[in-house]
């Protein structure tokens, strides 16, 4: 209680040394789970020993397995998170905290299908700002779709990106007014001008063109959107610029472009992100290694049409 003290008002370092003094003595799991939290971002391997410990103690208290899950997925331990996750959502079928878990792991260890059959069946609480299970949602259709993509199943793949625009009712958010969806639609391009139907392909580009244009144009304020300042979000507008140029609009893609360059709402690092993505630029200010998540996948799926 000492240690909850000295962290409570900053005091951490003098915390987390008469948390270690006690060593394994407490038989409290609220112990471990406290330690691990204060250790996180100095002794990894600590926070992974207290974490098991104090599920160990209580495995019946739900929170000891959501912390433990979300060690492993924070460590890229996929599959031992997704066989935990299981594990816990089956031990606690009406927890959909966990069940967002167990979905999530599932997507990180390119379970796509299991992880969708996860989020049909659940049911989130509405809460604003709640729409962590619909990027789940999402993001799982669009890979599942690169996948059958891949297979040639072109078909299966515009059935997976149609039903990753939707957005179901359980999963406690509903459909925002214009929602972000050029990742599917660019892919949905693409597959129909595979199967043929070059006037469906055609229209999901301008689709993706019209969409990138209304939230950077504050001239058209009917249609302005705000535009997310976090460089995860910026890959987006790499796809807008792809949807031109594949439209043969190469000189508005480049108007684009300048206006992106001109615009205060993407910082430094997106700008050059965006440049060097679009002209090809091998490297580039951010190394591979800062990519985030979205930003890969919006890499792989503006290079589908290069494939």
């Amino acid at each position: 209680f000492q240690a909850i003290a000295y962290a409570g008002v900053g005091r951490n370092d003098e915390a987390i040394e008469l948390l270690i003094s006690l060593k394994e003595q407490p038989d409290f799991w609220v112990f471990y789970q406290t330690r691990a939290a204060l250790l996180s971002k100095t002794n990894p391997e600590q926070q992974k020993s207290d974490l098991i410990k104090a599920h160990q103690l209580a495995p019946e208290i739900w929170r000891t397995w959501d912390q433990l899950i979300r060690f492993y997925l924070a460590n890229n331990e996929y599959a031992v998170a997704a066989d935990q996750s299981g594990e816990a959502s089956r031990k606690f079928p009406e927890n959909f905290i966990l069940g967002s878990l167990h979905a999530t792991a599932l997507l990180k260890a390119g379970e796509y299908q299991q992880c969708i059959k996860i989020l049909t069946d659940i049911h989130m609480l509405p809460a604003e700002g709640a729409t962590a299970g619909h990027r789940i949602w999402q993001e799982a259709h669009i890979r599942l779709a690169l996948e059958l993509i891949e297979k040639k199943k072109y078909k299966a793949s515009v059935k997976a990106l149609l039903e990753a625009m939707e957005w179901p009712e359980n999963l406690g958010v509903g459909k925002p007014y214009d929602p972000e969806q050029r990742k599917e639609e660019f892919l949905l391009a693409y597959c129909y001008d595979k199967l043929g139907n070059k006037s469906l392909s055609n229209e999901h580009l301008e689709n993706i063109i019209d969409y990138t244009w209304s939230t950077i144009d504050q001239s058209k304020p009917d249609h302005y959107h705000f535009i997310p300042k976090t460089i995860d979000r910026m890959p987006e507008y790499y796809l807008g610029l792809m949807a031109l140029k594949h439209s043969g609009k190469e000189d508005e893609a480049e108007a684009l472009l300048l206006q992106i360059n001109d615009s205060p709402a993407f910082d430094s690092d997106a700008k050059q992100w965006i440049n060097d993505q679009y002209k090809n630029v091998d490297i580039d200010s951010l190394t591979k290694k800062t990519y985030t998540e979205n930003m890969r996948l919006s890499i792989q799926v503006a290079n589908i049409f290069n494939e």
